[in-house]
């Protein structure tokens, strides 16, 4: 595969000194995305560099397929609870709609609409303000080229609307999906001759959890321990009555009384 020979910049109306290897204190990730019914259609969405959240900076439009910009959206078009608009460092995506150029679809903590070229946004999920929808979006697919049929990936699985430019009315598909990701994982002592073997695991962004088997382990519900973004769990392995699990920022908790009576 051969290497792309040359570049060109395409940052006209962007932010000043953007782009050609200038050091940059105002713009930090960008996505992208063209539209599916026009290639000259495309869209960018920046995330606010001085933002202690990183923030959606702007959303930019551009109608000759990159050679000039138009700021379309700014910070305040996106609204919701906690910090909607924001986590671009982690949260971010575009999707541009199948069949009109103006509807876009936007990632941040929570999902976005907009069907004005990203003037305005309307937010369709409000993980914060008690939506269905789990918060941290990041992943967006129509179905079948019907802009009406979307799913949505976030950290708490996978979403469905069947009426995206409508009320939207989601769908969890986490049922039947295994969605979760396991940050990490420990297992009791003589775990395969064990009458009741256990298992204590950290889940990203869906707490810690524990599991005890009856016999021979099979498929069985976990028992949740513990909240926010569940990272490492360890079993003490002589006794076993010591059951640990942690979570962001340092936070770690511990049962003494086996795996379903955490202190902190």
């Amino acid at each position: 595969m051969s290497a792309v020979a040359d570049w060109t910049l395409l940052n006209d109306h962007w932010p000043a000194v953007t782009g050609a290897g200038n050091p940059q204190t105002t713009i930090g990730r960008i996505e992208l995305a063209a539209a599916p019914t026009d290639p000259l259609t495309i869209y960018a969405m920046a995330s606010d560099a001085n933002s202690a959240t990183r923030s959606v900076q702007g959303v930019y439009k551009s109608t000759d397929g990159g050679s000039t910009w138009t700021q379309t959206g700014t910070s305040s078009s996106f609204s919701g609870c906690s910090g909607a608009g924001s986590q671009m460092w982690y949260d971010a995506g575009i999707t541009v709609s199948p069949t009109d150029a103006n509807v876009i679809f936007a990632s941040t903590v929570d999902l976005f609409r907009s069907t004005n070229g990203g003037a305005n946004f309307t937010n369709l999920t409000n993980a914060y303000c008690g939506g269905p929808v789990h918060p941290d979006n990041h992943a967006r697919a129509f179905v079948g080229g019907d802009p009406n049929r979307l799913l949505n990936g976030n950290d708490g699985g996978v979403y469905y609307i069947s009426n995206a430019m409508g009320a939207a009315s989601w769908i969890a598909l986490n049922d039947t999906l295994p969605t979760i990701e396991v940050y990490h994982g420990d297992i009791t002592a003589n775990f395969a001759a064990s009458a009741s073997a256990g298992v204590a695991a950290g889940f990203q962004d869906n707490g810690s959890a524990v599991a005890v088997f009856s016999g021979d382990p099979s498929a069985t519900p976990w028992t949740h321990v513990f909240g926010g973004d569940g990272i490492v769990s360890r079993i003490e392995p002589v006794l076993g009555q010591r059951w640990y699990a942690s979570s962001q920022n340092g936070n770690v908790v511990v049962s003494t009384n086996g795996p379903n009576d955490p202190d902190s």
